[in-house]
């Protein structure tokens, strides 16, 4: 089942970078982000499958579909590809993408999401993401500072995302 019409913001220029929403949140958790980072990226929230301005869906939607449905959208903006940001649900669904599409994922930023699921579904520990990829793990303390702020200055420092 094709999400052609998967709602979804889309602003600037540069390298994409993709923010995954967790649950039951929508893209509006990103909307500092957007404003901050859309004069150097281009920067893309989709609402998920079932959340937000997307509606809901007639199916069991597993993290797999989410990721294909993220792939389709990058497919219709013709983004080849994006450093992948999710949070919480997004962080699982941002993992699937980098184990199904490792071509589409420059990177992965997974804040405050669950890693250990992954061994008990079957899919072996998470070294086994491409070494291609940058990986960054954040814990919870990107949410006590605050999501708004962190993620911002996260980008642009320690990614080196940043003017160069």
């Amino acid at each position: 089942m094709p999400f052609a019409t998967l709602a979804h913001e889309d602003r600037g220029n540069g390298p994409a970078i993709v923010f995954l929403h967790g649950h039951p949140f929508s893209r509006a958790m990103w909307a500092s982000q957007l404003e901050r980072l859309s004069d150097e990226f281009r920067v893309v929230a989709p609402d998920l499958p079932g959340y937000g301005e997307s509606g809901a869906v007639d199916q069991i939607m597993s993290m797999r579909r989410f990721a294909d449905t993220v792939v389709e959208l990058l497919d219709d903006l013709e983004i080849a590809r994006a450093t992948v940001v999710g949070l919480s649900m997004g962080g699982l669904v941002a993992m699937e993408l980098g184990l199904g599409y490792p071509e589409r994922v420059a990177g992965l930023v997974l804040a405050a999401t669950a890693i250990g699921i992954w061994e008990t579904q079957g899919f072996g520990p998470i070294v086994d993401v491409p070494r291609t990829l940058r990986v960054v793990i954040l814990s919870s303390l990107a949410i006590t500072l605050g999501v708004q702020t962190f993620f911002a200055s996260f980008f642009l420092s320690v990614l080196g995302l940043g003017r160069r």
